[in-house]
């Protein structure tokens, strides 16, 4: 080989490098730029509908657990368990984004981890009725998402 040859083949192997090298930076570049727009989506988009939904509770029962005696007097009530219906559904679409890794989990829940797990011990008996009478599966990916993201006892049911 002549000189020639060899400093057009060094030449070429570092042009090769140094274009895997883009490409690696170039695919970390797009990585973490999904990851940040997730991550804003996560704090945006479902801590927004959250809110609605955890206000929407509260105007119709509050932040107490809610006992068998004033649940009997919500289920007459079809203002207030339209309201409560409205806010569930939200938080299970929220639920099911989060389960297939739409938004990011560890973000949403070290935001509003205490409170899913306190909407579902304080509306459990709701949770059940409407499992009684919608089937099973009814808020189901809600709670999975508060079971697989809660300290152990902190979810009562």
């Amino acid at each position: 080989m002549t000189t020639f040859e060899i400093g057009t083949l060094a030449v070429s192997s570092m042009a090769a490098i140094l274009f895997i090298l883009q490409l690696w930076m170039i695919n970390r570049t797009v990585k973490l730029d999904y990851e940040r727009h997730r991550n804003q989506a996560t704090i945006e988009f479902a801590g927004k509908e959250f809110r609605k939904a955890r206000e929407l509770l509260q105007q119709n029962h509050g932040t107490q657990k809610l006992t068998e005696e004033e649940f009997e007097k919500l289920k007459n009530n079809a203002d207030q368990m339209a309201s409560i219906n409205s806010a569930f559904g939200t938080l299970e679409h929220i639920a099911v984004a989060l389960n297939a890794g739409v938004y990011d989990k560890t973000i949403f829940f070290k935001m509003f981890g205490r409170t899913c797990i306190e909407i579902f011990n304080n509306y459990y008996l709701y949770i059940e009725y409407r499992r009684s009478n919608h089937g099973k599966t009814t808020y189901s990916q809600f709670e999975k998402l508060v079971k697989d993201n809660s300290i152990k006892g902190a979810v009562k049911h």
